[in-house]
C-alpha cells in the first residue's frame, strides 16, 4: 500500500474508534462517580496549603482513570481488527518481522498502564501520603520511577533482540551510530523521560490530550510513509479514541487521564518515534512534553544547588497559571506551538549529503565564549543592579539553550520550507516593527523605542527583521522580479528601524539587502542608484540629527569633551590600552566595574581585548572572520538561486555587524550601538543568529 491508498483506511480507522469511545465514555465516566475513582483534594489538613494546592484543588471530585477506557478499547479494537483487514486482503507491509513488532507495541502500551493503574488506585484508595507539595502520592517515587526503568530496559530489550534496533542517527552531523547492544539503556532513557514528561504535562484540562493528538496526526503520516501498517493502524485506532476523549477532557474537564493514561501513552510515543527510525523528530514533535521535563528538572537543580526555585511553580504550564494565565488560553497556545512543532518534525528527513562540520562546531565554540563573556563583563553591572552577579550571564544561558536547539531543528529542515514562509514571515516581521512604535505595546530605553512588550515577554523585532529580510528578497531574487521589488521592502524596513532610531541596524539591514541585489544579478546601474540613494540617505539622516551629529565629531575629534561625548569611546580605548600584548588576566579587567557604558552589550570586546590582551582580541576576530568566510563559502556552492542569495545575505549581515561593533571599538568608524554576534548580551539576537546560523549548516548539505 502507498500513502494515498492507505488515507481511506486511516480515515475509517479513527472514526470507528472515535464512534466507540464516544459511545462508552459517559458511561464510563458514570461508573468511577460510583466507584468513587475521582480526583482528591491535595495538601494535608490542618495546614496552609500552598500555591500548587490551590491552583489544583479546583479539580478535585472529577473522575481520573480515563486512559483506563482509551487503553482497553485501542487494544481490543487493534487485536481484532488487524486480522481482520488482513483477512480482507489488504496487505500486512512492517518494517520488521510482524510478531516482534506487535509484542513491543502491546508490552508497552498495557505494561505502562498497569503501573500507572497501580499508583492512582493506591491515591484513591491507599494511606493518605502528601509530598514535597502537599501532592497525593501513591507508589513512592523510588519504586515508581524503578518500576519505570525496568519496564523501559524490557522494551529496549524486545527492540535491540528481538527486531535488531541498535543505529541512532545524529541530526546536524548526519553520523549513523551502531550502540549495539548499548541501544537497550538508551531506549530505556527515552521511554522513561517521555514517559514522564506526559505525566508531568498532563495538568491541564486538555494539555497534554491535546499535544497527544497533534503527535500521532504527526506520526501517522511517518507510519504511511515507512509503509508499517500495523503501527499505522495502532496509531489511526489510538487517534480517534483521543478525538472523542479530547471532548470531554478540555476545559472544564469532566474526565481526566490519570496515571494509567499518562505513562502508558508518554512510554508508546516514545516507542512509537523508535520505530520509526527518527529520535530527533521525536524530541521536536514532542517538543512541548520535553519542554515541561525540563523546567520541572531545572527547577529540581534550583532547589538543590542555589537552594531557591527558577521558576514560580513547575512544571512551566504552572508558573503561567500562577502570574494570572487563564488555563485554556495556556492549552490553546501549547497547542498552537506543538502544531509548529509537529510541522518542523515532519519536514526533518536523513540527508545523503554531510552538513559542514566545521561551521557547527565553529558556532558552538563561539557561543560557548560567548556566554563565559557575558558572566565576566556583566557580573559588576548584575551585582548593582540586581544584587546578584551571574544575572545577565543566567539569562544569556537559557537564550543560549533555546538557541541552539532552534538551531538543531533549523539544520534537519530542509532549506526550500522557509522559502514557503517567507512572505508571510516578512509581513508578521514588518508588523511588529510597527507594534514596537505604538504606546503601550514598545518599550522606550534611552530615548529609543527597540523593545517590544507582549505580556512577560520582551523582544526586540529588529532582530527578527534580519533573518525575514534575508529569506524575503532571497524569494525575490528566486522568482526573479524587478529591481524595485527588492528596493520597496528594504526601504520600509529602514524606515520603521529608523522611527526608532536605530542607525546602526538599519545600516545592517541596508547592507543585507544591497549584498543579495548584488548577488541577484540585479544590473549594476540599478545597484549603484540604490548604494547612492542610500549613502544620501545616511548623511541627512546624521547631519540633522544632533546626537548622530554630535557622534560623528566625537568621531573625527575624539580629544574633545573627555567627560561628555567622547566618554564612551576614551574609556574603551582605555580598556584596549590597559590589555597589552597578553592583557590583564581574565576576570582582571578594571574597566568592567561601572567605567565602560553598555559594558555586556556594545562594549563587551574592550573588555575581553583588555584581559586577553592583543593576542587574545586577534584569535578571536580571526574565529569570527573565519565564520563569515565559511558562510561566503557556502554561498559559492549553494544549489540554487534562493539559497545562494540568502546564505550571501547571512554573510553580509554577520559580517556587517562584526565590522561596525569592533570597526567602532577601535575608532575605525563611529560608535553606532550594534552587538557583536555571540559575545554581546541579548537574547533576540543570540536566538536570531543560531536559528540562521542552523538554515546555513542545511543549505551546506546541499552544497555542489
Amino acid at each position: 500500500m502507498n500513502m494515498p491508498n492507505v488515507l481511506p483506511l486511516a480515515l475509517g480507522l479513527v472514526i470507528f474508534s472515535f464512534i466507540i469511545t464516544s459511545v462508552l465514555v459517559v458511561p464510563f465516566i458514570n461508573l468511577l462517580y460510583k466507584l468513587r475513582i475521582t480526583r482528591r483534594k491535595e495538601g494535608v489538613g490542618g495546614k496552609e496549603k500552598s500555591l500548587f494546592d490551590r491552583l489544583h484543588d479546583k479539580k478535585a471530585g472529577t473522575p481520573t482513570g480515563g486512559g483506563i477506557l482509551l487503553i482497553t478499547i485501542v487494544v481490543l479494537l487493534f487485536s481484532s481488527l488487524l486480522p481482520l483487514i488482513s483477512h480482507l486482503g489488504v496487505f500486512i507491509n512492517t518494517s520488521y518481522d510482524l510478531k516482534p513488532e506487535l509484542l513491543v507495541i502491546m508490552f508497552t502500551f498495557i505494561s505502562f498502564g498497569l503501573l500507572g493503574l497501580t499508583d492512582d488506585l493506591t491515591k484513591i484508595f491507599g494511606k493518605g501520603r502528601a509530598g514535597n507539595l502537599g501532592m497525593w502520592i501513591g507508589l513512592s517515587r523510588g519504586v515508581k520511577f524503578g518500576l519505570q526503568v525496568v519496564l523501559g530496559l524490557a522494551v529496549g530489550y524486545l527492540l535491540y533482540r528481538n527486531l535488531g534496533i541498535h543505529i541512532l542517527h545524529i541530526p546536524v552531523f548526519e553520523v549513523v551510530v551502531d550502540l549495539g547492544i548499548w541501544y537497550i539503556p538508551f531506549a530505556a532513557f527515552v521511554i522513561v523521560f517521555f514517559a514522564n514528561a506526559f505525566n508531568f504535562t498532563d495538568g491541564l484540562d486538555g494539555l497534554a490530550s491535546g499535544l497527544l493528538m497533534i503527535y500521532l496526526f504527526s506520526y501517522i503520516i511517518l507510519a504511511a510513509n515507512i509503509l508499517d501498517t500495523p503501527l499505522f493502524i495502532f496509531i489511526a485506532l489510538w487517534l480517534g479514541t483521543i478525538l472523542a476523549f479530547l471532548y470531554f477532557n478540555v476545559w472544564p474537564a469532566r474526565i481526566f487521564l490519570g496515571d494509567a493514561g499518562a505513562l502508558s501513552f508518554g512510554a508508546m510515543i516514545a516507542v512509537i518515534g523508535l520505530l520509526v527510525g527518527n529520535v530527533a523528530a521525536l524530541f521536536i514533535i514532542g517538543g512541548i512534553f520535553v519542554i515541561e521535563a525540563a523546567s520541572s528538572a531545572i527547577q529540581i537543580l534550583g532547589w538543590r544547588i542555589l537552594n531557591r526555585p527558577i521558576f514560580k511553580l513547575a512544571p512551566i504550564h504552572h508558573t503561567f497559571l500562577a502570574i494570572g494565565w487563564e488555563e485554556p488560553k495556556i492549552v490553546m497556545r501549547a497547542w498552537l506551538a506543538g502544531i509548529i512543532l509537529a510541522l518542523v518534525g515532519d519536514n526533518m528527513k536523513a540527508r545523503k549529503t554531510q552538513a559542514d562540520k566545521a561551521l557547527f562546531g565553529l558556532v558552538l565554540v563561539l557561543t560557548l565564549l560567548g556566554i563565559l563573556a557575558v558572566a565576566d563583563v556583566s557580573a559588576p553591572q548584575a551585582l548593582a543592579v540586581f544584587g546578584d552577579s551571574f544575572y545577565f550571564a543566567r539569562q544569556q544561558l537559557v537564550w543560549a539553550g533555546l538557541g541552539l536547539v532552534a538551531l538543531i531543528v533549523s539544520s534537519n529542515i530542509h532549506y526550500s520550507f522557509w522559502k514557503r514562509l517567507a512572505l508571510p514571515f516578512f509581513a508578521v516581521s514588518v508588523a511588529l516593527l510597527i507594534m514596537v512604535l505604538l504606546p503601550g505595546l514598545g518599550s522606550k530605553l534611552l530615548g529609543a523605542r527597540r523593545w517590544l512588550v507582549l505580556g512577560p515577554i520582551n523582544f526586540q523585532p529588529a532582530e527578527v527583521i534580519k533573518l525575514s529580510l534575508a529569506l524575503y528578497l532571497a524569494k525575490v531574487a528566486d522568482q526573479e522580479k524587478r529591481t524595485l521589488a527588492y528596493i520597496i521592502p528594504i526601504g520600509v524596513v529602514a524606515a520603521l528601524i529608523m522611527a526608532q532610531p536605530d542607525l546602526g541596524t538599519t545600516l545592517i539591514v541596508s547592507s543585507i539587502g544591497l549584498v543579495q541585489i548584488f548577488v541577484a544579478g540585479v544590473s549594476l546601474l540599478h545597484l549603484a542608484g540604490a548604494v547612492a540613494a542610500g549613502g544620501v540617505m545616511s548623511t541627512i539622516l546624521v547631519l540633522f540629527s544632533d546626537y548622530r551629529r554630535q557622534r560623528l565629531l566625537t568621531f573625527l575629534k575624539s580629544s574633545t569633551d573627555p567627560l561628555g561625548s567622547s566618554y564612551h569611546i576614551r574609556q574603551i580605548l582605555i580598556a584596549l590600552g590597559s590589555g597589552g600584548i597578553f592583557g590583564v588576566g581574565l576576570g582582571q579587567s578594571r574597566q568592567k566595574y561601572l567605567f565602560l557604558p553598555e559594558v555586556a552589550t556594545d562594549s563587551v570586546f574592550a573588555v575581553v581585548a583588555e584581559e586577553v590582551g592583543f593576542i587574545g582580541a586577534t584569535v578571536l576576530i580571526i574565529l569570527l572572520a573565519v565564520l563569515t568566510i565559511k558562510i561566503i563559502k557556502i554561498a559559492l556552492a549553494a544549489p540554487d538561486r534562493f539559497s545562494a542569495v540568502f546564505t550571501a545575505g547571512v554573510a553580509a549581515w554577520m559580517g556587517g555587524q562584526i565590522f561596525l561593533n569592533i570597526g567602532s571599538m577601535v575608532a575605525l568608524v563611529p560608535l553606532t550601538g550594534v552587538p557583536l554576534p555571540f559575545f554581546s548580551y541579548g537574547g533576540s539576537s543570540l536566538l536570531a543568529i543560531l536559528f540562521t546560523m542552523g538554515v546555513v549548516i542545511n543549505i551546506s548539505k546541499a552544497r555542489k
